[in-house]
């Protein structure tokens, strides 16, 4: 879902706050999101160190890749679409666009292709600056805001229904 990878995405801006306020909707936004606070702020804790390990193999979206000669495993039916993209040449970030699926499971996916041997990186082409995190970026946590429940990885948050970008 779009609006949940929207979400994830947020754990990687290097700086920036949000706000989690339980049962209140802003009136300018039509678009709301429904879910528990804590899962999300672990699965977006997850995904830093994910991108962090990925981008030491993958600098870059705009990365393409060769297939390997004789791997050592077969390849999964369901990893073949990916593996036929990476072999015509393209990039972390048309397949991911080929395949509908966002730049992080993308990337995650091959990352795992990567380390078992099936593909290697081919080239790395200069991009707009990249949505993987530098290695000085550091996720965005909640702040305290006066009138809002703190959630961090420190202590249990209680479920939210609306997340939005702060404005203070």
């Amino acid at each position: 879902m779009k609006a949940e990878e929207t979400l994830y995405d947020l754990f990687l801006w290097p700086s920036g706050q949000f706000e989690c306020r339980e049962g209140e909707v802003p009136r300018d936004i039509r678009v709301t999101y429904e879910t528990p606070v804590t899962p999300v702020i672990l699965e977006g804790i997850r995904r830093v160190d994910e991108w962090k390990r990925i981008r030491e193999v993958f600098s870059s979206m705009a990365t393409s890749f060769t297939l390997v000669d004789n791997p050592s495993a077969p390849p999964a039916r369901s990893e073949n679409p990916v593996l036929e993209l990476a072999a015509d040449g393209r990039t972390i970030a048309e397949i991911s666009l080929e395949i509908r699926r966002s730049e992080f499971e993308t990337a995650a996916l091959l990352f795992d292709l990567h380390a078992r041997g099936l593909v290697k990186v081919d080239k790395t082409r200069a991009e707009a600056p990249s949505r993987i995190p530098s290695e000085r970026s550091t996720p965005c946590w909640p702040s305290r805001t006066s009138g809002s429940r703190r959630s961090d990885s420190t202590r249990p948050a209680r479920p939210t229904k609306t997340f939005w970008p702060s404005t203070g």
